[in-house]
């Protein structure tokens, strides 16, 4: 059984539903310091928590998990005592230090300081933190809670029995799919890239769950994010793969769109990236349940048909992306490509992405019509299919260079900037072999375009607009995951092999050396992703309340790097 052991600063440390309730709204998240023994509080009352060691000469990490921490500290006289951090409520964390550390907090905002016997608490206009804490004569034992009830919910949850605690995080990750007979180091990243899944898992109002894909700054729900989340958390639980999916669909709006995203307050008005139907479709051939489709199979019709209803605004089953004009570093943050430069010129164009979700979805829906034997819509969707496959091939592919572009509405001409989009067109079946072997021999594996140290750069490395700023330049996981794939289906198997296992050691480099997975990375493995600009500059502290750095242990590049290590062992095991 492979664990996190690295410490980074910026990791995910939070509470999962997977424990227990877990409503965002009340719970605590925070991430590690990078500097000392401790945690940064993501709380209204801002609050730095660490341990002061005492005589330390190293530290030496068994685990740093999303929810556990548990650091052996070797003193300088050799002697070895330890430092366990663990979550065990939603807004409750124990900490056991031997009594010659002390236990630490750093508030940003003024407050009332009370003790009564073994309690303290610290209430500011913001909240309240209160810690509850023991000595037994050799380790001090602190139940730190936090919200309206801290006070209370300190006393209530303090326990002595720590090892119970750390029993339970630790079987977690004892029930992983097996990775025995895989190296320790890639068997160590899978259950870092589980153990931040586990720690966007949050409670609805009732009792599934959902996941939370971004808890840091805004602690949104972005859809695309969780959907795909469904692919590595069906091997945590395919129940939560299920309630994931099924609480996207429920984000639905009347005519059909799903927003990309929503939180407490809002949904927004842009739509997701569709690919939601081929999600259920491959949680269907995981777990053989055909109630994730019987039960979602009107409203995955629905969705699509809002796409090719109002996005096809000439009718010839090409499609566009919202761009918005004023926005250029979100330009159209509705492809999630935000600030790719194949938007920088244009405010209406007919886009190779889109189109091929889009036919990917109505390709999943036939499929999945053909499971629940309805002949007729399974017909029908493929027809749909068939006539977007035939649109891509006729206006977006360029005979001479021998690539996908997108087309400018207005103009009808080809939008010349070479960008990872164009190697979706694999993923969704769109290509006839030639077109396969043009797009994979001249330009997937051209060190010139997208053969970088570290595949698949999001814009081709000769292009004038490449720069490492997110989708500029920069390897996003989930894109080589779906290029993978294709490739897989165009019988590319030692090509998509390579792609995969680019992706995982580079990942595994990085998690290595700063302890986190981060949401993109420098084709050329140059720079470390923690110095890479987010649309513009970013500021090197991870202060993501402040300006965001690119993400530190992001949902969607574990999702992939799971899904990938796993698909990996199944398929050397077969």
């Amino acid at each position: 059984m492979g664990l996190p052991t690295i410490w980074g600063g910026g990791s995910t440390f939070a509470y999962s539903a997977l424990d227990g309730e877990n409503l965002n709204e009340k719970a605590l998240y925070a991430h590690l310091l990078s500097d000392r023994l401790g945690i940064s509080f993501d709380t209204p009352f801002k609050a730095v928590m660490y341990v002061a060691l005492k005589d330390a000469a190293d530290i030496i990490f068994e685990v740093v998990a999303s929810d556990i921490i548990k650091a052996n500290i070797v003193d300088k006289d050799s002697s070895i005592n330890s430092v366990e951090i663990i979550f065990i409520k939603h807004n409750v964390i124990l900490v056991k230090h031997l009594n010659k550390h002390i236990l630490k907090f750093c508030f940003e905002d003024e407050y009332d300081k009370k003790t009564d016997g073994n309690l303290v608490s610290y209430t500011s206009k913001n909240g309240t933190f209160a810690i509850y804490s023991e000595d037994n004569g050799e380790y001090v034992i602190s139940s730190v809670a936090y919200g309206d009830d801290a006070e209370k919910d300190a006393k209530v949850s303090f326990t002595e029995e720590i090892n119970k605690e750390i029993s339970e995080k630790l079987d977690f990750f004892a029930k992983l799919p097996i990775m025995d007979n895989i190296p320790k180091n890639i068997s160590n990243l899978a259950s870092k890239c589980f153990s931040v899944l586990k720690s966007h898992i949050v409670s609805k109002k009732g009792s599934d769950t959902k996941m939370l894909s971004e808890r840091v700054c805004h602690k949104r729900s972005y859809a695309k994010d969780n959907v795909l989340s469904s692919m590595a958390l069906k091997y945590i639980s395919p129940d939560v793969a299920k309630e994931t999916l099924f609480s996207v669909l429920d984000t639905m709006n009347d005519d059909g769109s799903i927003p990309l995203f929503t939180d407490d307050e809002k949904k927004s008005d842009l739509c997701t990236v569709p690919c939601i139907s081929w999600a259920f479709l491959k949680l269907f051939e995981y777990t053989n349940d055909i109630s994730c489709l019987s039960e979602s199979f009107d409203r995955l019709k629905k969705h699509i048909l809002y796409y090719i209803e109002t996005s096809d605004g000439e009718k010839k089953s090409l499609f566009e992306w919202k761009i918005k004009i004023s926005d250029m570093s979100s330009k159209c943050e509705e492809s999630s490509m935000d600030n790719s430069p194949r938007f920088d010129n244009t405010t209406k164009a007919y886009s190779v992405d889109i189109a091929c979700f889009i036919a990917n979805e109505a390709k999943s829906i036939s499929k999945i019509a053909e499971i629940l034997n309805k002949s007729g819509e399974h017909l029908y969707w493929s027809v749909i299919y068939d006539r977007i496959k035939e649109a891509i091939n006729k206006h977006l592919y360029d005979d001479e260079d021998k690539f996908y572009y997108d087309k400018d509405a207005s103009t009808n001409e080809f939008i010349k900037v070479k960008t990872s989009s164009a190697f979706l067109p694999l993923f969704a079946g769109i290509c006839d072999k030639r077109q396969a072997e043009d797009i994979v021999e001249k330009h997937l594996f051209n060190k010139e375009e997208f053969f970088t140290p570290f595949m698949l750069p999001s814009t081709a490395l000769n292009e004038e607009t490449f720069e490492t700023d997110m989708w500029r330049g920069c390897v996003f996981a989930h894109i080589n995951y779906f290029v993978s794939l294709g490739l897989l289906d165009y019988g590319y198997k030692k090509e998509a092999q390579k792609i995969i296992n680019d992706t995982v050691m580079n990942i595994l480099n990085f998690y290595e050396n700063d302890g986190v997975v981060y949401e993109y990375y420098d084709p050329l493995r140059k720079t470390s992703p923690s110095r890479l600009k987010r649309k513009g500059e970013s500021i090197f502290a991870y202060l993501p309340d402040v300006k965001l750095s690119p993400m530190k242990d992001s949902e969607l590049s574990c999702t992939v790097c799971a899904q990938m290590i796993v698909s990996n062992i199944k398929q050397n095991n077969e």
